[in-house]
């Protein structure tokens, strides 16, 4: 699968696990090259659909919407995830090519904390309701 027919379009972003990401409904592999030891680099992504592949966890709820962007700063030949709301980098892969010789694969998650925080209180006032808060809606029925 070419990721790259992914740049510029958005998706509900469901975390990543391992390799492995959530956008919308699909789950994607990022899969670094197996052939040296010593250099390694972004070989593709693998594209599973719907299905997840064994072991991989992610969200219920989405934890933002981002854009697919690529990634060709500096020395690196890669992609990023980026928060549309926030212009927060919520996850970045590719190579990194600072030393020609010795070029890196990389696979960063970064979480936004104040975004975790407002999905934990969401999910706090779905899953727990104050009794006192449903007695007063009940008087005023």
């Amino acid at each position: 699968m070419d990721f790259n027919t992914l740049v510029g379009k958005h998706f509900l972003f469901y975390g990543a696990d391992s390799h492995y990401i959530r956008l919308d409904d699909n789950v994607y592999e990022v899969v670094e090259d197996p052939s040296d030891g010593y250099r390694s680099m972004l070989d593709e992504v693998i594209h599973h659909g719907v299905f997840t592949p064994s072991g991989a966890i992610f969200l219920r709820t989405p934890l933002a919407i981002v854009e697919v962007k690529r990634d060709l700063s500096g020395y690196k030949d890669g992609y990023i995830l980026e928060d549309v709301e926030y212009q927060h980098c919520w996850l970045e892969f590719g190579t990194d090519n600072t030393d020609d010789y010795y070029p890196m694969f990389y696979f960063s998650f970064t979480p936004m904390l104040s975004t975790l925080r407002k999905r934990k209180e969401e999910l706090k006032k779905q899953l727990f309701v104050d009794p006192l808060d449903w007695l007063f809606e009940q008087r005023e029925t």
